[in-house]
């Protein structure tokens, strides 16, 4: 049923819970007023596409039998808009990773480079004080692959290492990518759309399942006093994960205080305005993305999270988890000092509470369950004429029509 108030292809829940109360009392005008609304939503999601949002409509017929028919707000069916093509980019774009030992992690983290990016790109890679093995495999990755390589032959720290490779390059982004990482099928050209879609903005990084406020579904610890770590199911893969994620998304690309390190890519523009990191204050790093996006939002600029790419991070192997916690808590407090704490609480604030990430993590919940539903369904019912949703004593009947346009 249509309303004026939403969206153009809305259904009133008030109109839908009495029909269903009528419907319910096995009168003939009752279960004719319960097919009219179904049909009426059949026909304009036939139109507009069978969206996630049109089908926990078609849940909410069917669950709510003994709701009253008070409220007047309005339901609105999510249309299935086509949206805008992931843009390759057109620039060459400079990749750093920086690393310090952890080699199981370093070997996995540019293994899914070379797999998953296609675009072009120039990768750099910054060996920050390796022991002999991890050196090695570096220099020989470096050698294979035709990466720039960058030696320190002793670790002068993350930050230090990050400016090197920044100074390094000279490409208009700049993507800082942690060693513990993991990327999947199109990472680099989903950043880059993003980024690209709004000149003010200076930083944009993924979803992850574990980046503090970026991760998904759950950003803190239940036993808390650390960031989850959301591990994957049995038998999701990483590449997987970020394919479900993409294919899943709005790309709402909402805005936040701060991003994540593990993960950034950065319009050169912004650090020739506000400088590179600060070596000084945040060496170790922790702390120093952080206070570079202070700055930047000092200066006007703005950041985002491309919540169509999904990376996964291993969280520091580099550093053990009491010496990790002892340089966040320096951080803090240096970040205290440059930016004031009302500003840094203020920032936190803003990404605990944003609505669009709690929608996007509460959404993340059941995205297993639901892409497996999904595809059993399809097998299931693969050449059948149609599929159905059924209610007692009302059956609603759907085209076979309808679900090629379903979107895993």
């Amino acid at each position: 049923m249509e309303n004026s108030g939403a969206s153009p292809y809305s259904i009133h829940v008030s109109q839908v819970s009495q029909s269903i109360l009528v419907t319910n009392t096995g009168t003939r005008r009752g279960r004719r007023g319960m097919w009219q609304v179904a049909n009426r939503a059949i026909r304009a999601i036939h139109r507009h596409g069978f969206g996630p949002v049109a089908a926990r409509a078609y849940r909410m017929f069917f669950a709510t039998t003994s709701a009253p028919a008070l409220t007047t707000v309005a339901l609105p069916i999510e249309t299935r808009t086509k949206r805008s093509p992931i843009t390759p980019p057109t620039v060459c774009i400079d990749i750093i990773v920086c690393i310090h030992n952890a080699l199981d992690d370093v070997r996995h983290c540019l293994n899914s480079i070379i797999k998953f990016t296609a675009t072009n790109y120039t990768l750099i890679l910054v060996d920050d004080g390796s022991a002999k093995p991890t050196q090695d495999f570096v220099a020989s990755f470096a050698n294979e692959f035709r990466a720039r390589h960058i030696r320190h032959e002793q670790a002068s720290g993350y930050t230090c290492a990050a400016n090197a490779g920044i100074r390094a390059g000279n490409n208009p982004f700049v993507v800082l990518l942690n060693s513990d990482t993991v990327v999947g099928p199109e990472w680099l050209e989903r950043l880059y759309t993003c980024i690209e879609s709004d000149q003010n903005l200076a930083i944009v990084g993924p979803l992850s399942n574990c980046a503090s406020w970026q991760s998904i579904p759950e950003i803190e610890s239940k036993t808390g006093g650390d960031w989850a770590d959301n591990p994957l199911p049995e038998g999701i893969s990483p590449d997987a994960m970020a394919t479900r994620i993409a294919r899943d998304s709005a790309r709402i690309y909402p805005r936040l205080s701060f991003i994540n390190g593990f993960c950034q890519m950065i319009r050169r523009q912004s650090l020739h305005e506000v400088g590179l990191l600060d070596e000084a204050s945040f060496p170790q790093g922790y702390g120093e993305e952080n206070d570079l996006c202070c700055r930047l939002r000092a200066a006007g600029w703005q950041l985002a999270v491309a919540d169509d790419v999904w990376v996964f991070h291993a969280q520091s192997k580099s550093y053990s988890n009491e010496r990790r916690m002892n340089l966040c808590a320096a951080a803090s407090e240096n970040l205290a000092r440059k930016h004031g704490m009302h500003n840094i609480e203020a920032g936190a604030r803003q990404c605990r509470e944003n609505i669009a990430l709690k929608g996007i993590r509460a959404r993340t919940f059941n995205i297993h369950d639901r892409f497996e539903c999904i595809s059993s369904g399809k097998i299931h019912f693969a050449g059948k004429k149609y599929y159905s949703f059924c209610h007692p004593p009302t059956l609603v009947a759907a085209p076979m029509s309808l679900f090629p346009k379903l979107e895993l």
